[in-house]
This record gives structure tokens, C-alpha cells and sequence, in this order.
């Protein structure tokens, strides 16, 4: 019996603690990680950006433990997961019935998980030369601070970040933050999946991207499907912990592999053509150029629906971008462009939903004069 079909939200939430990423402050909230040409910086460190009265009130809740840090040190602390350590150690210190409080999953209330029942890998971090590293250097800034905090409890946080953060991303796939989403935390990794995550600013949405019956085990992707085998399993060993041994894994053949390598050298391709610079806003690229990078665009097509099936956000983003190209290259909406648009359509609404802000990019990019 189907559970959950295409397109259908298994889970929905926001996360426990968030940053953005220190490149994306100013640009974006820092509470609803959406982008404005108007924020409004903290009266009190200056640091923190919002977009209105409401968010940052919101927010007060955690940069209330901070603000004062910020003031002083922020020159100290200023890359991301230096602050998101020391957001979510100061959070959870200063809230500790919030380290017991269950988050469910939004479909099903009988499933649920604490920031108590975070995985941490301790023993393997421990071995891990490069990540404690990395946390040492996280003690001596906060040291350095004049931080008092407890190294055990430090450590713990430090371990849950490693293994269950999420990177938040913008609607095309670009990393905006860092976020600890604590029901989500209970999915596990498949190369070959039957979900994944969609971000519309620092709400997290898990979608199926195919059909999901009462038997099937519900599984997202840690790591990019596009990459191949080898590097895919290392990055899972080295980040997670664990040997990946899902179907896709076992089944991937050499020929599979070179057909990804080849599919990355193909939007290597159409990146360097693409952002070398068009000016989307002005349509200022020539044509010709536009025409290159629509043709390899068509070219990675069939590698996409061989990696994803039918649907995934990945393949809704490559299709979009092609539809864009499209209907700047050509001056009328011919029958092929109209039989994408309806397919760019169906997919936005399944991979992505119609409230979206891709389907707002959507409307406008199919009513704008050509």
C-alpha cells in the first residue's frame, strides 16, 4: 500500500539552531535566512542582520546568550561553525528541558527524537585527527573570549553538529547556513533514496520524490547522487562514519562511474560558459554563447533521470535552468517550449510545491516579454 506518493511532505520544521554562513551575512536574515536589501543590524553588538521587527524577536530567544559575546569578540568567532557552536552550547545550557523536548515528524506524531537522542560518534571523533583539531581551536577561541563553558558539554555539541547538521540551502542549491533539524536527524542515508530535502529559507521540508509503501524504509541523501562511487563512500566514511551499502552502491558498475565522471565534466562545461559572466537581469550574453550552454544542458538530461527517475529537486533545477535558456534564446514559445513549460510546471509542484519561491521564478520568467 502506497504511504506516500511523489511530491507528498513527510516531514516539515525549522531548525533547533541555525547561522548563516559568514559570506551571507548582510545579505540575508539572520533569523529566516531570506535575502533583503534592507536589514536592520542588532542595536546592541551589531553583528546580526534581520529583515524585520519580527524575526529578530524571534531570534532573541538564542542571540540573547550571544549578543554580549558579539560585542566584545565577534572578530573572534566569526566564521559559521565557530557560531553555531557556541549558539547551540549556550542555547541548550541556558534551556536545558529543550535537550528532552521530542520533535515529531509532521505526518506521524508516534515518532520522535530529543536533542538528548542525537547520535554523536564520540569514540570515532575522537580518532579523528583532523576534526579534533578543529575543536581544540574552537576551545582556544572561546577561551580567548573569556567563554566559561564546560569542555564535556562543548565536546557533545561539537559531536551532534558533526553528525547531524544540515546545510541549508537557497533555492538553487547554493549553501546559505548551517542547521541542526532534530526530527529530521532520524532519516537515514541511501545513494539511491526515496526522499530528500527542500529548503524555502531555514523551513526544511522532506518531500518523497518517489512512491513510498507502509514496508519501505524512508531514506534521504547525505552526500551529492551525482558523485561517483568511490567518492561518494569516502566522503560518507570520512564524515559519518559508516561504509555505504545501499542497492545503488552495490549495483554501480565502471561504466556507471565514467558516465558520472562524464556528466561532471559536463556541467563544469556549462558553469564556466554560463558564469563567466552572464548578466541574467540585462540578457546581456550573446546568444551564441546562451545556445552552448542550453546544448550541454540538453546533453546532461538523460544522465539526471538515470541518477534521479522521474523526479528530484536536482532534476526540477536542471529543467528550469534549460527552460530559462530556452525561452531566451528562442523569440517564440514554440510547441517544444510549451511542452516543457508544462513539464518544468508539474515537476516545481511535485519536487518543490506552488507556493515555492522557484515557482514564483517560474510564472515569471514564462509571462516576461522575450
Amino acid at each position: 500500500m502506497i504511504k506516500f506518493k511523489p511530491g507528498d511532505i513527510i516531514s516539515s520544521s525549522t531548525p533547533f539552531v541555525h547561522v548563516l554562513l559568514s559570506e551571507k551575512k548582510t545579505l540575508f536574515c539572520d533569523y529566516c535566512a531570506k535575502k533583503s536589501d534592507s536589514l536592520r543590524k542588532c542595536s546592541e553588538c551589531k553583528k546580526m542582520y534581520y529583515c524585520n521587527k519580527k524575526c529578530q524577536t524571534i531570534d532573541w530567544k538564542k542571540h540573547k546568550y550571544e549578543c554580549s559575546i558579539y560585542k566584545q569578540s565577534y572578530s573572534e568567532i566569526d566564521f559559521e561553525l565557530y557560531r553555531f557552536l557556541l549558539r547551540l552550547y549556550l542555547f541548550i545550557q541556558n534551556n536545558p528541558t529543550l535537550k528532552e523536548k521530542k520533535d515529531t515528524l509532521s505526518n506521524d506524531q508516534r515518532f520522535g527524537r530529543s536533542f538528548n537522542d542525537l547520535m554523536t560518534h564520540k569514540e570515532n571523533i575522537k580518532s579523528d585527527i583532523k576534526r579534533l583539531l578543529f575543536f581544540n581551536m574552537l576551545v582556544q577561541r572561546f577561551n580567548k573570549c573569556g567563554i566559561d563553558f564546560d569542555k564535556e558539554v562543548l565536546f557533545e555539541c561539537f559531536c551532534k553538529y558533526v553528525i547531524n547538521s544540515l546545510t541549508i540551502l537557497d533555492i538553487e542549491f547554493d549553501p546559505i547556513g548551517w542547521g541542526l533539524y532534530i526530527a529530521e536527524s532520524m532519516f537515514d542515508h541511501s545513494c539511491g533514496p526515496n526522499a530528500t530535502t527542500v529548503y524555502n529559507g531555514i523551513n526544511i521540508e522532506v518531500r518523497a520524490f518517489k512512491p513510498i509503501t507502509d514496508e519501505d524504509k524512508i531514506t534521504i541523501h547525505y552526500y551529492d547522487m551525482k558523485k561517483p562511487k568511490y567518492i561518494r563512500q569516502e566522503y560518507l566514511l570520512n564524515g559519518y562514519y559508516f561504509n555505504c551499502n545501499c542497492q545503488r552502491c552495490c549495483n554501480e558498475s565502471l561504466s556507471d562511474s565514467n558516465e558520472l565522471i562524464k556528466l561532471i565534466d559536463l556541467n563544469n562545461k556549462m558553469n564556466i560558459i554560463e558564469y563567466s559572466k552572464i548578466d541574467w537581469a540585462k540578457k546581456s550574453k550573446k546568444k551564441k554563447d546562451l545556445k552552448k550552454v542550453y546544448h550541454i544542458g540538453i546533453e546532461t538530461l538523460p544522465h539526471y533521470e538515470k541518477i534521479y527517475g522521474d523526479y528530484h529537486p536536482d532534476l526540477t533545477l536542471r529543467l528550469f535552468r534549460i527552460l530559462d535558456l530556452r525561452i531566451r534564446i528562442f523569440s517564440n514559445i514554440d510547441n517544444e517550449t510549451t511542452q516543457l513549460i508544462s513539464r518544468v510546471r508539474k515537476h516545481i509542484s511535485i519536487t518543490h510545491g506552488n507556493d515555492s519561491e522557484l515557482f514564483k521564478m517560474f510564472q515569471k520568467i514564462i509571462n516576461a516579454d522575450n
